[in-house]
């Protein structure tokens, strides 16, 4: 019958030629009154040492799994197909981790873009024809745009012809917006350049899709930009524009009940604020608020109990440009002419998770401003040029304005759609 296998702290065992650290080593030649021998002296203060070198262990970012986790998630997957129906704790982490990961990766593709406004010559603003009467709304939303210095820069250094996917350039809504910009701040000195290209961007328009029954709105018309380029453009010159303009979200509704949590993620172009129901107060931070945190009926997915529960929806990541659509319609498709009270610097800290470590406050950039009612009406857009100063673009005409002006209800206008830009510390 063979021995049984010695103890790994047997006295068999530590001679046996197998290796051993020096600090168990030392433990198992202490003397029987508990002193060390001399040559064991100093190894645990030489561990110490050597650890306090190292420093503290590296402070885990959000959503960070560890190496067990992981693997223990790997294995899971080999056993058993992982949907809602079999969902627990690993799996949420494992999904906010990956969620994670991709917020990091659209804060390092932001910062390839540029800010610079040198390209922009505050002496060529200029206004744009509407050519069937009934294009204010693209003409004041493209005076938004082409005031957004990083939006500009992006068009002329990442929008290259070689990238085009169609037969002609004049085919691709990413290419003629880049011509629309060369032409606007190109300074060729051919004032009716622009207006050119802009007849050519609507032909292009109407070709790719976009109808209209009269008058149509920024808001669907600046997704529907956003749409084409995306299918236009390859991934890595899209994201760059995405990176800068999409916010990334995690919604979070709890039950009272069993205290189950659904999350869910999601992420916006532009932010609507609804303006019914009214609010006692006008300033517009409570109706931001109002729409990210407020209580919904909500079915819960554990006990399967319909109540009215808090919804909170709170940003991991916030874009460079913020565009917020104000909904002016009322229950009755009335238009809500409400003054609210925006601020020169507005600041979404109350929306934005605690892992969200950017700037909070943005500056006003541009506010298209709508006059009329919600069955038609006309619009206007006000922006800050490159010098710093206000100017007011209603179809071919360009007048001096101010902020208090593009803000503020002004000649029966009122703003539908602001852009902001977020400031550095």
């Amino acid at each position: 019958m063979s021995s049984p296998s010695p103890s790994p702290r047997s006295p068999k065992r530590l001679h046996s030629g197998d290796w051993e650290s020096p600090v168990r080593a030392a433990k198992h030649h202490k003397s029987d009154d508990g002193k060390l021998p001399e040559k064991f002296k100093g190894i645990k203060e030489e561990a110490v040492a050597v650890l306090e070198t190292l420093g503290p262990p590296p402070k885990r970012k959000f959503g960070e799994l560890t190496h067990a986790e992981d693997d223990s998630y790997g294995e899971r997957t080999k056993l058993i197909k992982l949907d809602d129906t079999t969902e627990d704790e690993m799996t949420r982490r494992v999904k906010v981790a990956n969620w994670a990961g991709m917020i990091e990766r659209r804060k390092e593709t932001a910062t390839k873009l540029s800010d610079d406004q040198s390209r922009m010559p505050p002496a060529l603003q200029r206004g744009m024809p509407n050519i069937t009467g009934v294009l204010c709304y693209r003409i004041a939303l493209l005076q938004a745009l082409l005031h957004i210095p990083i939006l500009v820069n992006w068009l002329l250094d990442f929008v290259l012809p070689e990238h085009c996917v169609s037969d002609s350039s004049d085919e691709c809504f990413a290419c003629v917006f880049r011509k629309l910009a060369q032409a606007y701040w190109g300074g060729s000195g051919r004032p009716n350049q622009a207006s050119a290209v802009f007849r050519t961007m609507h032909n292009t328009i109407k070709r790719l899709g976009w109808t209209e029954s009269g008058q149509a709105d920024p808001d669907e018309q600046l997704l529907f930009f956003f749409k084409r380029m995306q299918a236009e453009l390859p991934s890595s010159i899209y994201s760059l524009v995405e990176s800068v303009f999409v916010s990334y979200w995690r919604q979070t509704i709890k039950c009272s009940g069993c205290n189950t949590t659904s999350l869910t993620t999601g992420q916006e172009t532009k932010h609507t604020i609804c303006l019914a129901p009214r609010l006692p107060s006008t300033d517009i931070q409570q109706y931001i608020r109002r729409v990210y945190r407020e209580i919904v009926p909500y079915k819960c997915e554990n006990c399967h109990i319909t109540k009215p529960r808090p919804k909170v929806r709170l940003f991991d990541l916030t874009s460079d440009i913020l565009c917020l659509q104000l909904s002016r319609c009322d229950a009755f498709g009335r238009k809500i002419n409400l003054n609210l009270d925006v601020p020169r610097v507005l600041d979404i800290g109350n929306i934005i998770n605690q892992t969200n470590e950017d700037c909070a406050k943005y500056e006003t950039l541009a506010v298209v401003q709508h006059k009329g009612s919600s069955m038609g009406g006309h619009y206007i857009c006000s922006t800050v040029g490159p010098d710093g100063k206000w100017k007011l673009f209603d179809d071919e005409m360009v007048n001096n304005s101010s902020w208090n002006s593009a803000v503020n209800p002004s000649r029966g206008f009122t703003p539908v759609l602001l852009f902001f830009r977020r400031m550095h510390d």
